[in-house]
């Protein structure tokens, strides 16, 4: 029974997820232009272009952050990775599915790391 729309929606997710990604990209993409066009701080302390493309990086990881933290929610009751615990052995759509796991996994914390800014 369907109550109504939703903001679990697929279309609501996918629209959410394309605007923060486009702001957040022309956040980093205004911050390289002003790193451009302005001179380095003789302090060596952070510039103006340097702090909005930071800006820009950490809007575009806290909501994959977030999708992270939840997936693993998702995935922890299950038995996916714990077969033998609950007396099972997985199946070959299981071995697919843990294995497409694994790498979302590991483009996640690749994605994060490449967000850690180094001066």
């Amino acid at each position: 029974m369907r109550r109504g729309p939703s903001i679990f929606d697929l279309g609501f997710t996918r629209a959410y997820s394309s605007l923060a990604t486009f702001f957040a990209l022309l956040i980093q993409a205004s911050g390289g232009g002003i790193s451009f066009g302005e001179t380095a701080p003789a302090d060596r302390s952070v510039s103006t272009g340097q702090s909005t493309i930071i800006a820009g990086l950490a809007l575009q990881v806290f909501p994959l952050t977030i999708f992270f933290v939840l997936f693993l929610g998702v995935l922890w009751p299950t038995n996916l990775f714990r077969p033998k615990k609950y007396g099972g052995e997985l199946d070959r759509d299981d071995r697919r599915t843990r294995r497409l796991v694994i790498f979302i996994f590991i483009a996640i914390l690749l994605i994060i790391c490449r967000s850690i800014p180094s001066f």
